[in-house]
């Protein structure tokens, strides 16, 4: 019983020296593998850039037509952008800034002047600058195209029309009538618009507005 024991501790015992010896051995081997994967990459690496330096400077190399070419595009474009900065330069002088003050819509069958409600808007001059000239403009319609409608601007606090502002169409659709050139009076004054029909058809105002022009 004893010898049978002493065979099987002496079994095990090898199969353990057996085990731990082919353990070193793998990772030895793996060590050894890992040292020459990095020695490789090492050197490939070193190749690489010694490669890269040397062929940049022939990728960067360019012949004398190449120049010639360059040159040839380059002065294209300068003259390109010359060209535009001298078209553009006149818009930028002038100096000329429009203003468009609006006063709403309205509806009437009235062959009597009336006021259009909502359009009341004061109004001062001075407030823009140097004027270079003032039309009133309105888009008027009747729809059965019968008579003529008329519109023109009312200063209310002076209880008087505005000379030359009134305007008429006799068009079904919408169209833009302008009057002539008007002068506002001085200072700040309640201004509203008012529209008429000859024959009392409906008729519609699309919109009403000053346009100011000045420098």
């Amino acid at each position: 019983m004893r010898f049978r024991l002493r065979y099987l501790f002496i079994g095990c015992g090898v199969v353990i020296i057996a085990l731990f010896a082919y353990l070193f051995f793998l990772a030895y081997t793996q060590n050894q593998t890992m040292t020459e994967l990095k020695q490789t990459t090492e050197y490939l690496s070193s190749k690489l850039q010694q490669g890269s330096q040397q062929a940049l400077p022939q990728q960067l190399a360019c012949s004398g037509v190449c120049i010639d070419a360059i040159q040839s595009a380059t002065a294209s474009l300068s003259l390109k952008t010359s060209t535009k900065a001298q078209s553009s330069a006149p818009k930028a002088t002038t100096g000329v800034k429009e203003y468009y003050i609006p006063f709403g819509t309205g509806f009437t069958q009235n062959n009597k002047w009336e006021d259009v409600s909502g359009t009341d808007t004061m109004i001062d001059p001075a407030n823009y600058g140097t004027i270079v000239s003032v039309i009133f403009e309105a888009g008027m319609r009747i729809p059965v195209a019968n008579g003529t409608m008329y519109a023109r601007l009312y200063n209310k606090t002076d209880d008087h029309p505005v000379w030359l502002t009134e305007v008429s169409t006799s068009a079904g659709v919408s169209t833009m009538v302008k009057s002539q050139p008007i002068t506002l009076d001085a200072g700040n004054k309640l201004y509203r618009v008012q529209i008429s029909t000859s024959l009392q058809y409906p008729s519609y105002l699309d919109f009403a507005r000053l346009h100011i022009t000045v420098k």
